[in-house]
């Protein structure tokens, strides 16, 4: 899974956070009350885009990508169900039959109106994966709470469901915030007036909150991955041995690993590997901070077959007194597969 697209269009979006907040301080004060408006119907809608484009294409890009992982009965009769189900599918579906077989796409694999949490998980279940895990992802993850905290700080409130009661935990949490951002979408999309303006500061907030999910997201889909191929016994991963742990990263420090990989392929600094998490059997995402080679010489990449010492950021717990810890790189080059189905 890549994060290259996501730190791309998230910078992109960013500078117009920037660009609008530079002009609305050059107005005058009634000017900039009527431009809060523009504001708010552009950002709403560029971030709703943004949160939508990102899911979707992430999802394709694991079905297109893992084939080999993904595609089986169940996702087969899963993608029909769903054909079965909505008639624009059924229409896309029909269009992509030829002699030679039919082809899966984005159009049909990926189809929602109003991307909010249910919708979200239901094109998770397209592709066999494990919601349960997807909850595990969101409560552990340190960044998403902290722009939760964000958004209540910049009294943005929730919409919950007439059956959500409260103390509301973080999923219900998270489920609330979607809704507001499809649900400012549906409203600046259809409505003319606006009843609620959002200032520049909370956006920014609705903004950081679903990139700190889009993260999440990418790890998740990156640990379902690499667990369903562990089951099939599909090589589609390097391990990285850990020959010895360091420094733990108890006590909000990051991790010193001793480490050897064993991808033929030369490791960039910037890529993602994943651990092992035995106490949550999820996979979670681990950042190099340092790369050093056995002459204490910073590296910007690691060589295969060679040793170094990496410290390492990630939410996964890394204790010395572990004897066996798995770390691992996912593969982006997977050889192409096709499933064939008889008539």
């Amino acid at each position: 899974m890549h994060y290259n697209n996501l730190m791309i269009e998230s910078k992109n979006l960013q500078d117009l956070f920037t660009m609008e907040e530079k002009i609305i301080n050059l107005l005058p004060q009634d000017d900039a009350r009527k431009y809060r408006r523009i504001i708010h119907k552009n950002l709403v809608i560029e971030i709703y885009t943004f949160w939508e484009n990102f899911v979707k294409e992430l999802i394709f890009e694991c079905y297109k990508k893992y084939k080999k992982v993904i595609v089986n009965t169940q996702f087969i009769k899963r993608y029909f169900k769903s054909i079965q189900d909505n008639s624009y599918i059924r229409k896309v579906f029909l269009g992509n039959i030829t002699d030679e077989g039919f082809n899966i796409t984005i159009e049909s694999l990926c189809h929602s109106n109003n991307l909010n949490y249910d919708v979200l998980t239901d094109l998770y279940s397209k592709l066999c994966f494990d919601k349960n895990d997807f909850a595990i992802h969101l409560n552990e993850n340190t960044s998403l709470s902290c722009t939760i905290n964000d958004l209540k700080g910049n009294f943005v409130e929730p919409i919950f469901d007439e059956t959500t009661k409260p103390p509301y935990n973080k999923i219900q949490n998270i489920k609330g915030y979607l809704q507001v951002l499809v649900a400012s979408r549906n409203t600046v999309a259809h409505q003319y007036q606006v009843s609620e303006i959002f200032t520049l500061n909370q956006l920014q907030s609705i903004f950081n909150f679903i990139v700190a999910l889009c993260e999440v997201i990418i790890e998740y889909c990156s640990s379902q991955i690499l667990k369903k191929s562990a089951e099939m016994k599909e090589n589609i991963s390097k391990r990285v041995f850990p020959k010895l742990i360091i420094r733990s990263n108890s006590k909000e420090r990051t991790a010193i690993l001793w480490i050897r990989s064993y991808s033929k392929k030369i490791v960039p600094k910037n890529k993602a590997l994943f651990c092992y998490d035995k106490n949550s059997g999820i996979y979670r995402k681990a950042s190099i901070v340092q790369i050093k080679n056995k002459d204490q010489q910073d590296c910007t990449e690691i060589l295969p077959y060679e040793d170094y010492s990496i410290e390492i950021n990630t939410d996964s717990m890394i204790r010395q007194r572990h004897k066996a810890f798995n770390i691992c790189i996912l593969e982006d080059e997977i050889p192409e597969y096709t499933h064939s189905i008889s008539i």
